[in-house]
């Protein structure tokens, strides 16, 4: 029983994990593409910091002892591998937040290029003689070229 029913399990998630999606992707609106911007800036702002502490941290080890190869011709010190380890991580760090800033930034630029919203206003009206202060809905679009 249980050889029939492992198989048929994987064979009914495979459906759903495998199939295309039907329904359309949902567009993007203004706050998504800011919330999505102010992610990515809080992510490449964190990621620099981190590779910035990481060059300095290379710069603070010592050197530690000094070790001799092919009879004193070539030395180096104990330490050398942990300060470049930790000094090319720190630059891979820093390298890898380029892109999330000019993503942040291409987002943050779509998102001010759409902006809409939906309120109510207040107006005066004349309604049968009267003036009188009534709320109709509004809808406003900007689009910034």
């Amino acid at each position: 029983m249980k050889k029939c029913m492992l198989p048929l399990l994987l064979v009914a998630l495979s459906f759903t994990a495998l199939g295309q999606q039907t329904a359309p992707y949902p567009q993007q609106r203004g706050t998504d593409l800011l919330r999505k911007s102010e992610t990515q800036q809080k992510w490449a702002g964190a990621l620099l910091l981190t590779g910035l502490g990481l060059c300095l941290s290379s710069v603070m080890v010592p050197e530690g002892e000094t070790e001799y190869f092919l009879f004193g011709t070539i030395t180096s010190h104990k330490n050398d591998g942990l300060k470049n380890g930790l000094l090319m991580g720190g630059v891979a760090l820093i390298g890898s937040t380029i892109p999330l800033f000019i993503f942040a930034n291409r987002n943050l630029k779509k998102a001010r290029a759409i902006s809409g919203s939906l309120h109510l206003e207040k107006a005066a009206i004349t309604t049968a003689g009267t003036l009188g202060r009534q709320h109709y809905p509004a809808f406003n679009i900007r689009v910034a070229f």
